[in-house]
C-alpha cells in the first residue's frame, strides 16, 4: 500500500473510535452506561499514526467481579441494570449488537454498567440488515443471518449471557 492508503486505512480507526466515543459520551448521563470522562487524539508527528487517549470513570469487570457463578441475586441484579441501559440506548434509536460478559462492569457500589459501543448503531441502520457485528456466541440469529433486526437482539444477547453465568460458563446451544 502507498502512503495515502495507509494513511486512509488508519483515519478510517481513528474515525470509528471517534465515532465510539461520541456514542458513550451523550449515553454517560444513565447510571448504568460506562461513562467517558473526556478524550483526546495525538498525531504523531512525522509519521502515520495517532495515539486515542480515553478518560473513563474506574470500573471492575464483570469477570473478575464474580469470579466463577452468579448467585441468582447477582443475575437479577445484573439483568435490571442492563435492561435499563438497554431502555435507555432504545430511547436514543441505538442497538448495542455486542451485549456479553466482556462489555459488562462494576462500579464500587456494585451497579452493573454496560460499556464498548464499538459497534452499535442507530436503529433506522439496521433495518435493512447489515455486516455481521458483534460477537458470534451472543448473537441474534436475524444479526448472524444479516436480516433486518431491532434492538430486540440486545435483549437476546442479555439472555444468553445471563445463561452462561448461571449454568457453569456453558452456553445453551452446545
Amino acid at each position: 500500500m502507498d502512503e495515502k492508503s495507509v494513511t486512509s486505512y488508519f483515519k478510517d480507526i481513528v474515525t470509528r473510535f471517534m465515532n465510539e466515543i461520541a456514542i458513550m459520551s451523550e449515553l454517560k448521563v444513565h447510571p448504568n452506561i460506562v461513562g467517558c470522562e473526556d478524550y483526546r487524539v495525538e498525531p504523531h508527528a512525522g509519521e502515520i499514526g495517532w495515539d486515542i487517549l480515553i478518560r473513563m470513570e474506574l470500573l471492575k469487570p464483570l469477570k473478575r467481579h464474580i469470579n466463577g457463578l452468579m448467585t441468582e441475586k447477582e443475575a437479577i441484579c445484573l439483568a435490571t441494570d442492563i435492561c435499563k441501559a438497554l431502555a435507555f440506548c432504545q430511547k436514543k434509536g441505538l442497538i448495542h449488537r455486542d451485549v456479553k460478559p466482556d462489555n459488562v462492569f462494576v462500579d464500587a457500589m456494585g451497579n452493573y454498567k454496560l460499556g464498548d459501543f464499538g459497534v452499535a448503531r442507530t436503529a433506522e441502520k439496521t433495518m435493512g440488515g447489515m455486516s455481521k457485528q458483534g460477537t458470534e456466541n451472543y448473537m441474534a440469529p436475524e444479526v448472524y443471518l444479516g436480516r433486518p433486526y431491532g434492538a430486540s437482539v440486545d435483549l437476546y444477547s442479555l439472555g444468553l449471557m445471563l445463561y452462561r453465568l448461571m449454568n457453569r460458563n456453558r452456553m445453551p446451544f452446545l
